[in-house]
């Protein structure tokens, strides 16, 4: 036997396929590392940051980035630009910087090449670091004309790091518009406040007056200022969210007004509603400040290897956002909602919004029991209870079944695939082979031998357990003897945030639910496939008291397309007002929800409430909500593409032409928009990959709409005329 130890070879192409996808093409992040990086050598003191952007036709663009701080030495170029990976020595101290993975100045060669330049101590330095991962350094005596070039006093110290935008189709914002977006995206609004940020602009010789860049926070009135509590962490995060005067456009990102901006002690991460998208968003504007997301990355470093409570990287690798897989960003999402909903559910506007004259609401009261069971087969059909869409057995066309048939994986992690196997369209026994087609981003750990499944008959069942290596793409195939096979599409990328995470242990899906007196719902629980290998999993359940009735004390899980196990329990509820726990036992585990009673509103039933509303929400039209006797559609009558027609609102809250036959016609058609648009995204993140490309999603909005639209126009607009002839 013969035994050989080594180490992975990082090459060139692996260095710009990372700097790739760190950078995404966008030239703001490539220039947030580098001005970060000159204000935390600036610490404390005062000094001025200068962002040059000098266009010459026939010649590539020059992005620089000057400061007047400390310069780096010899040994400091090799260790800041020569070393991927390397520890910031003064984060391990304590210092609090920004700098924590040790790559981000050198990603920006990932748009040509960057050449840092520095004068420390009388020397000058240069170092030229290519996007195949080569450099170049020189080091001699600093020249008067050292100086002058970069723009560093005699006698004082600091650096230029200038890229060189090289590669094709890259795309540089005018000089206004870079402006607004460095003064606006989160990592650097605090910068800005506090130091000066000069953006120089030339053009073909030409230099166009410079610009300061500077964040201007939202005018607004303080709503909450509190702290937090994590659950699971000892620490804390200061809360402040603010409803700003003026509603803000469009959807939260990096660049929005609305939003909670998340900050460490120097460092901020992120601008996000931890997964709310409530349209009352749109007011709010917070800040959540918690130096423990610094402490967690540090320890990562520091504990030799995952611990329970900090078991990946919490930074992502791209640094937009925390990875939302750790559970430290679980208990701080799970601490910010419990604040933050209430809030936003006082912000919905009161029911004396509610507009349209009589015969206009009966109409639309019309509309809703015509949409009923249009609505309830598309929900049926989106959110059916049964685990199976396009059925999870294989069948004599098709012997071999790997569920599930695409999978996104986290870099240095392992999934179990499972296999069906359709006894029949086999002779004898079945031995599995499995393979990956790059083995060095996907390995195979091991093929299990077949069993019986649980449920099906005529149905074997195995496992194929891999583990990602790196990122990039690899296909998963599972042979038989005779040939045929079945496969699994595997994406390896740094990030993994799917709709749906899959169960760490048992749990219900929502650990929160609710059920309305005299009404019955399912609720969903989901278990790994580790408790049921053979496809199967048998859960007793039980409650605290009698608020809630529970159909059945056992409940049966079992495998679904995504990949782990399914089942659901029927609750009715009995007693208003209650709260009870529900506890699901089974594999050895134990998960606890709580189920709220709830008083039935005056509409009753299960039938969809369309309602006009006298106001204005930014650019949406309306919305469907869910509620907990049906769904509540918005049409909101001072959208600027119906504010006109329908014209002004009296006292009694009728709108001059709602008679008008193209006025019903138009809020028909805003209706079936705003389902048809509601039922897509419902459908894209439950199955996304039906969604590949906004292709698809056309299409299914498109046949949607003519769903709703010709039942809606007759219910409210009445009965289109018959065609001539």
């Amino acid at each position: 036997m013969i035994t050989t130890t080594g180490r992975l070879v990082y090459t060139d192409r692996a260095f710009e396929q990372d700097a790739d996808q760190a950078m995404a093409g966008d030239i703001v992040r490539a220039l947030i590392e580098l001005i970060t990086n000159a204000d935390d050598a600036y610490g404390d003191s005062d000094g001025q940051i200068t962002v040059d952007v000098v266009r010459q036709e026939g010649s590539p663009t020059l992005v620089a980035v000057r400061d007047v701080a400390t310069g780096l030495s010899a040994d400091e170029l090799d260790s800041c630009f020569g070393v991927l990976g390397g520890v910031n020595q003064r984060f391990v101290d304590g210092v609090p910087v920004r700098g924590l993975l040790g790559r981000g100045a050198k990603d920006t060669a990932a748009f040509g090449r960057t050449v840092f330049e520095t004068i420390k101590d009388g020397v000058y330095g240069r170092f030229e670091l290519r996007r195949d991962s080569t450099f170049e350094k020189t080091i001699e005596p600093a020249t008067p004309e050292n100086h002058a070039r970069l723009e560093i006093p005699d006698g004082r110290a600091g650096l230029v790091a200038t890229i060189h935008v090289e590669q094709p189709g890259i795309t540089i914002p005018n000089a206004n518009r870079l402006a607004q977006r460095l003064g606006t995206h989160v990592q650097l609004r605090r910068l800005t406040t506090g130091r000066q940020v000069v953006l120089r602009w030339s053009e073909n010789g030409t230099r166009s007056p410079s610009q300061v860049v500077r964040w201007n926070p939202p005018a607004g009135e303080t709503l909450v200022d509190l702290e937090l509590d994590i659950e699971g962490y000892e620490a804390t995060a200061h809360l402040v969210l603010n409803r700003m005067t003026n509603p803000a456009e469009g959807r939260v990102g990096s660049y929005s007004r609305q939003g909670i901006e998340v900050h460490g002690e120097k460092a901020a991460y992120d601008n996000t509603f931890f997964g709310e998208s409530a349209p009352e968003t749109a007011w709010i504007h917070g800040v959540l400040e918690c130096p423990y997301i610094e402490e967690l990355i540090r320890a990562f470093d520091d504990q030799g290897g995952p611990q329970p409570s900090n078991p990946i990287r919490l930074l992502r690798r791209d640094r937009d956002g925390l990875v939302s897989e750790h559970p430290f960003s679980r208990a701080l999402t799970a601490a910010v909602l419990k604040v933050l909903v209430p809030i936003l559910e006082d912000l919905k506007p009161k029911r004396s919004t509610a507009a349209g004259g009589d015969k206009l609401r009966a109409d639309l009261e019309a509309a809703s029991r015509a949409l009923a069971q249009l609505l309830k087969d598309d929900l049926d059909r989106i959110d059916d209870d049964e685990p199976h869409r396009g059925g999870t057995r294989p069948t004599v066309a098709s012997p071999l079944q790997v569920i599930p048939p695409r999978l996104d994986m986290a870099p240095d992690s392992r999934r179990t695939l499972t296999v069906l196997v359709h006894d029949p369209a086999f002779d004898g026994d079945v031995h599995l082979t499995a393979a990956s087609s790059a083995q060095d981003r996907v390995e195979i750990i091991e093929v299990t031998a077949i069993q019986a499944h649980a449920v099906y008959p005529d149905t074997s069942i195995a496992n194929v357990r891999i583990g990602s290596l790196a990122k990039g793409k690899s296909t998963i195939v599972v042979s038989a003897p005779d040939g045929r096979s079945a496969s699994c599409q595997v994406t390896v990328k740094e990030i993994v945030a799917p709709e749906d995470l899959p169960p760490d242990g048992l749990e219900w899906k929502n650990q929160a639910m609710s059920v309305t007196v005299g009404k019955t719902r399912t609720v969903k629980l989901r278990a790994p496939l580790d408790l049921g290998a053979t496809g199967r999993l048998a859960c007793t359940i039980t409650s605290d008291g009698d608020a809630v009735g529970i159909s059945d004390g056992t409940v049966t899980l079992e495998l679904v397309d995504d990949g782990w196990l399914e089942g659901t329990c029927t609750v009715t509820g009995v007693a208003a007002g209650e709260s009870i726990s529900i506890t699901a036992t089974g594999g050895g585990q134990t998960a606890v929800g709580r189920i709220r009673v709830t008083r039935p509103s005056g509409f009753g039933g299960l039938l969809p409430d369309i309602q006009l509303r006298d106001m204005k929400r930014g650019s949406s039209r309306g919305q469907v909500e869910e509620t907990d006797t049906g769904f509540l559609i918005e049409v909101y009558g001072r959208h600027p593409g119906i504010a006109e027609l329908l014209g002004p609102v009296d006292d009694e809250g009728t709108f001059r032409n709602e008679q008008d036959r193209h006025v019903r016609v138009a809020i028909a058609e805003v209706v079936a928009s705003v389902i048809a648009d509601w039922l897509v995204v419902r459908e894209a993140r439950r199955y996304p990959q039906d969604f590949q490309d906004a292709g698809a999603a056309i299409n299914q909005r498109s046949q949607n709409l003519a769903r709703y639209l010709l039942p809606l126009q007759r219910a409210i607009a009445g009965e289109q005329p018959e065609p001539a002839g």
